[in-house]
């Protein structure tokens, strides 16, 4: 039982400092009145939530959860953002999903660089997968990019 508190602890001090060469980077909500900054030690405060995915073993919170603590209504469309400007929209049905994080480790270790240090992970859901999460914005996007089209 004291085991994966351990390891909580310890992804937390590791997200805190951005050792394990991960960066620090924040995912901002947006669309909500003033922007709100989630780091990914923030994150580790909130209700842990691991999801199976390509068979890896993601560990994170789920989106609701996020949405909730930042105060947004999940009634409503968001449109994840990576680094590389790719952008999904994810559907309040998605949002509800008790298998949909914002995802900071993998495999009891954090995320590779290219994967985050925040990434979503659907299960079963590779196209709604946004690495490098860097915003989430409250509503529908416009353009092609809304609809995942952008280059990955």
């Amino acid at each position: 039982m004291l085991l994966p508190a351990v390891r909580r602890l310890s992804l937390a001090v590791l997200l805190a400092c951005g050792c394990g060469g991960a960066s620090t980077g924040a995912v901002h909500i947006t669309g909500t009145g003033a922007p709100i900054e989630l780091t990914p030690a923030a994150l580790t405060e909130l209700p842990p939530a691991t999801v199976a995915y390509k068979g890896h073993t993601y560990t994170g919170v789920r989106l609701r959860d996020v949405l909730d603590h930042a105060g947004v209504a999940i009634d409503q469309p968001i449109t994840a953002v990576g680094l590389d400007g790719f952008t999904k929209e994810l559907a309040p049905a998605i949002l509800q999903r008790d298998d949909a994080i914002v995802a900071y480790a993998v495999d009891d270790g954090l995320l590779r660089g290219d994967e985050g240090p925040l990434r979503i992970v659907v299960a079963d859901e590779p196209k709604l997968s946004i690495k490098q999460l860097v915003r989430l914005t409250v509503g529908a996007a416009a353009g092609p990019a809304a609809a995942g089209t952008a280059a990955r």
